[in-house]
């Protein structure tokens, strides 16, 4: 299982379907999931209660850790929602603050600029896994400034491959 998280647009959907597509995976957007659940009960992403974003990291973490067929999953908190799971690979996905602003200009509007998203971001994070003791969690680093998707994919599979042999 290959777990994709980082910050708002550092390029997690676009791998995770490019990665999907070349290693015959289903997929998981944890972002889609709580978009449709937010808007399922007619609240915006800062009213989404404190229980159902536990429920869709539940959830999250019974899926991964019940499938038998390759997965890849995307999602901003990845590393706490699924840290100490056996079999998943986590990768964070970064780059530098002038290309994710280039990538969030080319999308519809989203939830504000990007400081305004790493600040709601930060202050999930804190309210969600704030009282979680921090693992020491291993991850597979990628910078994905100047690569398009498929020196990203490539790069994510090579790295995982490596990581995968490692631990053998």
């Amino acid at each position: 299982m290959i777990a994709l998280f980082g910050l708002p647009a550092v390029g997690k959907t676009t791998t995770a379907k490019k990665l999907a597509d070349l290693i015959h995976a289903k997929t998981r957007h944890c972002g889609d999931i709580v978009k449709a659940k937010a808007k399922e009960l007619g609240v915006g992403l800062d009213g989404l209660s404190l229980q159902e974003h536990r429920k869709i990291d539940a959830d999250t973490r019974n899926i991964v850790a019940s499938a038998r067929e390759p997965l890849v999953v995307e999602g901003r908190f990845l590393s706490e929602v699924l840290a100490g799971l056996p079999n998943v690979v986590l990768v964070n996905l970064i780059c530098s603050e002038e290309e994710r602003a280039r990538r969030q200009s080319t999308r519809r509007a989203t939830g504000g600029s990007l400081r305004e998203q790493d600040v709601s971001c930060g202050k999930l994070r804190d309210t969600l896994y704030g009282d979680v003791p921090k693992a020491a969690v291993s991850a597979i680093l990628i910078n994905t400034d100047g690569h398009d998707i498929d020196g990203v994919a490539k790069a994510v599979l090579q790295k995982v491959s490596r990581h995968s042999n490692d631990k053998v």
